[in-house]
């Protein structure tokens, strides 16, 4: 029911010298899937144990949440790569795109530099977005289910 994750679809495989960029195009189609077939997937499942989902709404909140910035990101970094696939041959097209030549100027200045410079502060703002999100998860928990006792244990020990 879930896709592959990174750590088990790509990083297995490297370390194991299989061929990482299979791995990883296959992680990436499995995960681009599953935003489509996890919610009806799910419902079929809860089904049998009498619980109930409409799987429309987790569909389009899958979309807003996750296809949606992924499509808006993978746009801005094409646009401020500045390259132009027109004049590019099969080999460099299907190259990364560190290794594509630069024949258009970037569109989005700046971002690129940015992103290069911010590195570590970027990872950190992710890295607590994660978090953060975890956390109003099990807030939101705990205001549904107030017989939960979950106010008296650290915050340490959540995380």
């Amino acid at each position: 029911m879930m896709p592959t994750t990174l750590s088990s679809g790509v990083a297995l495989v490297t370390s194991g010298k299989g061929n990482s960029a299979l791995a990883l195009m296959l992680t990436v189609l499995s995960n681009l899937f599953a935003i489509g077939t996890i919610p009806f997937v799910a419902k079929l499942i809860l089904s049998v144990s009498d619980v109930t989902i409409d799987p429309v709404p987790l569909l389009t909140k899958l979309i807003a949440t996750i296809l949606c910035p992924l499509l808006v990101g993978k746009g801005m970094q094409e646009s401020s790569d500045g390259i132009s696939t027109t004049s590019l041959t099969v080999s460099q097209t299907l190259a990364p795109p560190w290794e594509k030549p630069h024949s258009l100027p970037p569109s989005l200045p700046g971002v690129r530099a940015f992103s290069k410079s911010y590195k570590q502060q970027l990872g950190l703002v992710n890295n607590f977005s994660l978090i953060l999100i975890a956390w109003m998860k099990l807030s939101q928990a705990t205001h549904r289910h107030p017989h939960l006792d979950m106010h008296t244990e650290p915050l340490t020990s959540v995380t």
